[in-house]
């Protein structure tokens, strides 16, 4: 996975990404997490240029798991929404201003 202009500081083994670190895209996209032959793996965090982030369990580059903030003003009065999302299902809940 890895895209050229992108940044990793973190942990290598035989050459290759993998352990924990912070990887950057070229779209200032930050990733802080674990990392195995290259690919979001286990416990990690995407966060992103407009504040929001994505927080997950990753397989091999693909997210099993994800819980997605963002801090976006919504109709009503209501800020700061939480979206989960399994392999089948979603919730949705947000907080009052």
């Amino acid at each position: 996975m890895e895209v050229t202009g992108s940044t990793y500081f973190g942990d290598y083994v035989h050459g290759r990404i993998e352990g924990k670190g912070r990887y950057t895209l070229p779209t200032e996209t930050k990733y802080n997490g674990t990392m195995k032959d290259g690919m979001f793996h286990g416990k990690g965090t995407l966060y992103f240029p407009n504040r929001s982030k994505y927080i997950g369990i990753w397989d091999c580059g693909i997210s099993k798991e994800v819980l997605y903030h963002y801090p976006r003003v919504l109709n009503r009065g209501y800020k700061s929404g939480v979206l989960f999302c399994s392999l089948n299902s979603c919730i949705f809940r947000t907080s009052r201003v």
